[in-house]
């Protein structure tokens, strides 16, 4: 992923992004991870739900 300080900038970057999808997985009882650049969760939830999330992601980025 380039250099040392490159991962430490996405990890800044990361973290306001992620505390938030990190609380909602918590409460629905499911699973995310993250290693470096990629991420793993699970949802049960619909299709719509999962692309409204989604978007509302990436407006924040």
């Amino acid at each position: 992923m380039g250099s040392a300080f490159t991962q430490v900038y996405a990890n800044i970057y990361m973290l306001a992004w992620e505390q938030d999808l990190i609380q909602h997985q918590a409460v629905k009882h499911e699973i995310y991870g993250r290693y470096i650049d990629d991420i793993f969760m699970t949802t049960n939830e619909p299709l719509e739900e999962i692309t409204k999330e989604l978007d509302h992601a990436a407006k924040k980025g």
